[in-house]
């Protein structure tokens, strides 16, 4: 009989009680609003520093997200009462697909939107163009050619980047640093119908340069959801030469027809 009650309490556990864990960490009538219940078990691998200071401007926290005397605690992003286990137990909504959009939760999206110098090739003229080629070349155009693209791309931007970058070539018809492939060899920064004086392009283009950055775009940035890590291919932008029909390629690797 005691053995009957024993699987039957457990049964009830299971099925009122579902398998989160951390809903259960604050004991009964707990509200999901104080995080000293959190570092009971996350203190060695979580910050405890609260974030000081009043939300305004580019932030702006929405009432459904506490917080601890205007300052941001761990039960301001997570509901450990109400929150999903599988989304770790977020606030709001949540897309593991797009990771950082949980973040525009309280964040304004345009305050953090980076500045595409190639993008301000075809919306400015003048002093502000002037300023728009120091952001890559720098100052009297002393910046270093091998260093100007990995200062906002990553040096491996893309499949294949790091097999061709730095490999010598021999080849006249696209430019090359110091004898060896890079960046510039198969991306052109410049739109190709820029107007020198102006600033400004001739065809309409603009709004394929804003979208330049052309291969692979790591969609999601989470260690928790890698399997929803996505590659996309998008159109590709900036190109020295066609790849559509292999012409780019074919400037270095013409052998391949013969194989």
């Amino acid at each position: 009989m005691r053995i009957g009650r024993f699987l039957l309490t457990i049964a009830l556990g299971v099925l009122v009680g579902g398998t989160s864990y951390a809903a259960e960490c604050g004991g009964k009538g707990y509200t999901g609003t104080d995080s000293s219940y959190c570092l009971k078990c996350h203190k060695p691998c979580v910050t405890s520093t609260l974030a000081k200071g009043e939300p305004k401007g580019c932030v702006k926290v929405p009432a459904s997200f506490p917080l601890a005397d205007g300052k941001v605690t761990c039960v301001t992003c997570h509901d450990m009462v109400n929150g999903n286990q599988q989304d770790m137990f977020l606030r709001g909504n949540y897309n593991p697909n797009q990771a950082m959009s949980f973040c525009f939760n309280c964040h304004t999206k345009e305050c953090y939107t980076k500045f595409n110098p190639h993008e301000g090739m075809w919306l400015y003229s003048g002093k502000k163009l002037r300023q728009t080629c120091a952001y890559c070349h720098g100052r009297n155009n002393t910046a270093d050619a091998k260093k100007v693209c990995i200062g906002c791309h990553t040096k491996n931007p893309h499949p294949g980047a790091l097999e061709h970058v730095g490999q010598s070539t021999s080849v006249k018809d696209l430019p090359s640093v110091d004898g060896k492939i890079h960046c510039i060899t198969c991306h052109n920064p410049h739109p190709s119908t820029l107007d020198k004086h102006e600033g400004k392009l001739l065809t309409g283009l603009g709004e394929k340069v804003a979208k330049a950055d052309f291969e692979a775009v790591l969609k999601t940035i989470s260690f928790r959801n890698l399997e929803h890590v996505e590659f996309k291919n998008g159109p590709r932008q900036l190109m020295r030469m066609s790849t559509e029909d292999g012409k780019l390629c074919l400037e270095c690797h013409s052998d391949i027809l013969n194989k």
